[in-house]
């Protein structure tokens, strides 16, 4: 059975699926920059985390140093039904796409509401749940381009979701989501 919950005003919007596997830390989210941290311990593993969000997620800490190569410290997200999870990792759960995307757009839309002098100060920050994917081994072809996940395989690590739990506006030390995505929707 699929569940969906949405609030008015600022966009929060809850999806998820009965059956859908749980996550190793069920009370406290992990930050992105602790996920990245040690990619080898979480790979596999489904989990709750929380970070600046712009389609993936983005945490306020150094390069991730990773088979020689220093990768932005972002988490692609992607969902179980996409072809490349099919294809890398197949799971058996599935999330509403179209409902992560408008969630997505919703949010930023509040966020291009704020005064611009609090615009530097806060941001978009989300927590899911999902399996984390990170590769054993990165292959250079010529031309040193990265082959992680996401927008041009420049991600050390994917979430494929399992659940959108929470959106908010919050306060941020600095931050360091970088696009937004267009208002207009796609």
């Amino acid at each position: 059975m699929l569940k969906l919950t949405i609030y008015l005003g600022l966009t929060a919007i809850l999806i998820s699926r009965q059956g859908s596997p749980l996550p190793i830390n069920p009370d406290q989210p992990l930050s992105v920059c602790k996920v990245l941290s040690d990619l080898d311990l979480y790979r596999g593993k489904v989990v709750r985390i929380v970070g600046e969000w712009d389609g993936g997620l983005v945490g306020d800490c150094p390069p991730v140093r990773r088979h020689s190569r220093s990768w932005p410290s972002r988490i692609a997200i992607d969902f179980p039904q996409s072809l490349i999870v099919k294809l890398e990792e197949p799971a058996d759960w599935t999330v509403a796409g179209q409902v992560y995307v408008y969630a997505l757009i919703g949010a930023w839309r509040e966020w291009d509401q704020l005064p611009t002098p609090e615009k530097n100060t806060k941001s978009v920050v989300a927590t899911m749940v999902g399996r984390v994917d990170a590769r054993d081994s990165v292959h250079i072809a010529e031309g040193n381009e990265m082959f992680g996940y996401g927008h041009l395989g420049g991600s050390p690590a994917r979430l494929v979701l399992v659940e959108l739990q929470d959106i908010r506006i919050a306060t941020v030390g600095k931050r360091v989501a970088q696009f937004r995505p267009p208002l207009g929707g796609f």
